[in-house]
């Protein structure tokens, strides 16, 4: 495998209140820890991981804490292991762009 577009995600809508510690789970699972899933592969023979994240892992929005906490580390793993493995013939950049967030922040900026 030389090329990887991680896009899954899952996310969460609950003030904070309602949430449950499986609901971060749930999401830190699927949107940070399934980011790792290929790493033994492209650590033996290289190649570019695209991690779709979000613009909520650096602004969070209200009621997605636990998608904004799982998005956040998702950014962070990104950006560090893209500086970190760049002598490797590794890259992993964080894409974070996205409508729903641009149409979100638009509307009620933070």
């Amino acid at each position: 495998m030389r090329f990887l577009v991680n896009n899954a995600g899952i996310i969460k809508v609950a003030p904070f209140e309602a949430l449950t510690e499986q609901d971060f789970h749930e999401c830190l699972n699927v949107n940070f820890w399934g980011c790792l899933e290929t790493m033994p592969d492209l650590k033996a023979q290289g190649g570019h991981i695209l991690n779709i994240t979000s613009l909520s892992g650096k602004m969070p929005a209200p009621h997605l804490l636990a998608y904004n906490c799982a998005r956040a580390a998702a950014v962070a793993l990104s950006e560090g292991l893209n500086l970190e493995l760049d002598q490797a013939d590794i890259s992993m950049p964080a894409q974070t762009d996205e409508a729903l967030q641009r149409t979100w922040y638009s509307i009620w900026p933070c």
